[in-house]
């Protein structure tokens, strides 16, 4: 006989539920979200991914596992203090299925969220109506009588869980790590755990462009992130689209080459989500300045070596002698605004990054092909200057930097900690290099070169974007395919000539007349031709600017065997 509470039981319905998100609003909506597992980043026809954005979170975004918590521990004081006061906690248990298991987590704003099951709720004995408990932790008071019966009632309460945590604190100069010393030395096992990245690339695709239908767009994501089988090739009328929001058509999509996805698993909070959405919206304008080449003069020198008289003197020029509009960006100005002593904020590093980020977000804003921007900060490391068209490099020595800072009015003036700081910092253009080119330098005496600025930033073409500044675009939606199958097929012939038991010097390739191997013998191995083809086709795919036209991939692909195989 079937009892009739299991008979009636109603197993949850597992949905998808398609969610429209305004894209100007994106930023916000992520802190509508909780804790993330898993981010997906799908890139058409983008071969190199730089490295800090692929490696984003492999310094700041560890989290640790702890096994065995109680929830006890959550509500400690000890806890409490050290890090729900002092910076944000997220939590979740492992391992556990809501709505048949006991969860917990702690979330935005350090909200602990039960969800448990009827027998817990009923032997947990908390004055709360729903099964589903939230719990301010922020807002306890430990010498209350609530927080006395909540403690109670958690003591009662046997349950452990295995958590995945981490911590983000107010004091960027406090270790996020700190959390799991503080579990461990309370008698907890920790972990450490370090999130991983996956970088998979499917070739000849057909993509919606998103310019008309933004619902199509989102739903091909969908299904390209989960990897469920589409139509490549969708242009015929009679072949059906398994896309529910619509069909794609020569007007609403395009052909690439390759779409490459780069998915970061492990634990993340909101502001790691954001953080990357920021860093891949600065990598994205950042390859539109550089291909539309905006006129963007970036001021360089050591502190005090009259960088903001230079930038003056500049804009005066431009303004009277060429009539063009000048946007002049100011770090001066904008640490005025935050009310913040310079002394102290380049000694503090979130607040310096704040600064950085207000400076690059202005001057990219300012950004346009008729006016003049010109950036005057302190541009005192290289990882600043990852877009210009001009160098201006205030040229004078340590000595006299600081005696000048030693002329300024107090409240301008450097302390000696800081400038001297800054100086180590310091990594001085050079001529040599092209990413420092066009580079303008001035001595402490030199009368402006105006004419010279004009040209550079007007008239000179920009350096050519290489790998590390620029996601280099394939010129033909074919690229990779041919790459990959006519390599193959020169790896096939010769193969073929090893069955065949063809062995020698000058050996002419099957199938490829005039194609020559300079020597074949039994030491070469399939191994060995694998590991030669794997070569080439990751130099290629970082080389597309030498290797991109079809008809010269054989030859260079045979060239490199006899260069590194015993051919």
């Amino acid at each position: 006989m079937i009892e009739p509470e299991l008979f009636n039981f109603k197993p949850p319905l597992n949905k998808h539920i398609y969610v429209q998100k305004r894209w100007d609003k994106l930023l916000e909506n992520i802190d509508e979200c909780g804790l993330t597992h898993s981010i997906s980043v799908v890139l058409p026809d983008t071969i190199f991914i730089p490295s800090y954005i692929e490696n984003i979170f492999t310094e700041n975004g560890q989290y640790y596992l702890i096994k065995n918590v109680t929830l006890c521990s959550l509500i400690d004081p000890g806890f409490i203090a050290s890090f729900v006061k002092n910076g944000n906690v997220y939590a979740i248990s492992l391992n556990t299925h809501i709505d048949a298991e006991d969860c917990i987590s702690i979330t935005n704003s350090n909200l602990l969220q039960m969800s448990l099951i009827q027998s817990s709720y009923q032997s947990i004995c908390l004055p709360v109506k729903d099964s589903k408990i939230t719990l301010d932790l922020k807002s306890l008071k430990f010498s209350s009588k609530s927080y006395q019966r909540i403690k109670e009632c958690f003591e009662r309460f046997q349950s452990k869980f295995d958590m995945l945590v981490c911590w983000e604190s107010n004091d960027a100069d406090v270790c996020p790590s700190s959390i799991a010393s503080y579990f461990n030395k309370n008698g907890f096992e920790c972990q450490e755990c370090i999130p991983r990245s996956i970088i998979s690339r499917k070739y000849n695709m057909t993509i919606p462009t998103g310019t008309d239908d933004f619902g199509l767009l989102d739903t091909w994501l969908s299904y390209f992130s989960l990897d469920i089988k589409m139509w490549n090739f969708m242009y015929d009328d009679k072949i059906p689209s398994i896309l529910p929001d619509g069909k794609l058509t020569k007007s609403n999509s395009r052909n690439v080459g390759q779409v490459t996805e780069i998915v970061w698993t492990g634990f993340f909070n909101n502001q790691k989500v954001k953080l990357l959405l920021e860093k891949f919206s600065r990598h994205i304008i950042d390859t539109f300045i550089v291909l539309l080449k905006m006129p963007l003069i970036l001021m360089v020198g050591l502190p005090s070596s009259g960088k903001t008289t230079r930038a003056r003197e500049i804009q005066k020029y431009f303004t009277e002698q060429q009539h063009k509009e000048v946007i002049l960006i100011s770090d001066n100005e904008i640490i005025s605004k935050m009310n913040m002593d310079k002394n102290v904020l380049y000694l503090e590093m979130k607040k310096e990054k704040d600064l950085r980020s207000k400076l690059h977000s202005d001057a990219l804003k300012s950004l346009t092909k008729e006016n003049v921007v010109i950036l005057d900060s302190g541009n005192f490391i290289k990882g600043m200057f990852s877009i210009y068209f001009c160098l201006v490099v205030c040229d004078i020595s340590t000595e006299k930097a600081w005696e000048l800072n030693e002329r300024r009015p107090e409240q301008e003036k450097y302390v000696r900690k800081t400038f001297n700081d800054l100086v180590m910092r310091y990594e001085e253009p050079n001529h040599s290099n092209r990413w420092d080119s066009p580079l303008i330098n001035l001595q402490l005496d030199d009368t402006l070169p105006g004419e010279d600025i004009r040209k550079a930033i007007f008239e000179v073409a920009a350096p050519v974007p290489n790998q590390s500044t620029i996601n280099a675009p394939l010129n033909s939606s074919s690229y990779l395919y041919d790459l990959d199958q006519k390599t193959q097929e020169v790896i096939n012939s010769i193969i073929q000539l090893k069955k065949q038991g063809v062995e020698g010097e000058n050996i002419e390739l099957v199938d490829y007349e005039g194609k020559y191997l300079n020597k074949l013998d039994k030491s070469i191995s399939l191994v060995q031709l694998a590991k030669s083809r794997k070569q080439f086709l990751s130099y290629a795919k970082s080389h597309v600017s030498v290797t991109n036209d079809q008809s010269n991939i054989v030859n260079m692909f045979i060239q490199f065997l006899n260069n590194t195989v015993t051919c």
